[in-house]
């Protein structure tokens, strides 16, 4: 993985990482997973669901606040049930949301499943990136935010549907699935 970038033009790294030691330590996630899922969708769902329990650990265990088994747990709960690259998988829950957390690891023991989620993600993207390219080749404006059985709007911050599936796997090795990708930015 690459070096952390500063957030704010003239922050060095050594800020970045003593704000990220103030959230995470702060933080007090549940430690031992519970043995079933909640919910069918619990489990690759960053916002409410394993995928965001196991992203606090890694932030705790990369900032040595924690050990990394804890973390190791939280990703082999969030990856036991299916994963899916649906039409509605965004960086907040699906095979996205899955492969930033296994790319934040950062661990060789999680290169098998970044490499499995690579193409279905790429993919996704590049229905994505096809579908706006027709919108633009009809004149259409983008769909700003959500409105009934509209999906998910193009350019929305947080579940945008380009740009962060699109990071999520550029993120990657860029002679792989994902070459070709940088056209979203």
């Amino acid at each position: 993985m690459g070096q952390a970038r500063p957030v704010v033009a003239g922050v060095g790294d050594q800020q970045d990482v003593r704000v990220a030691e103030a959230v995470v330590s702060r933080a007090d996630p549940p430690t031992a997973p519970p043995e079933h899922d909640p919910s069918p969708d619990w489990g690759p769902s960053l916002s409410c669901g394993a995928v965001g329990i196991a992203l606090l650990h890694l932030a705790r265990t990369l900032t040595g606040l924690a050990e990394w088994n804890t973390a190791h747990r939280w990703v082999a709960v969030m990856t036991r049930g299916p994963v899916g690259a649906n039409p509605d998988a965004c960086l907040c829950r699906g095979a996205p949301a899955v492969a930033f957390v296994l790319r934040t690891a950062d661990r060789s023991s999680c290169t098998a499943a970044i490499d499995s989620l690579d193409r279905p993600v790429t993919a996704l993207v590049r229905r994505h990136l096809e579908a706006a390219h027709q919108r633009v080749e009809q004149g259409l404006m983008p769909r700003l935010r959500e409105t009934p059985n509209s999906g998910t709007p193009e350019f929305e911050p947080i579940r945008d549907q380009m740009p962060a599936l699109s990071g999520s796997v550029i993120g990657g090795d860029v002679a792989g699935p994902s070459a070709g990708l940088p056209e979203v930015l």
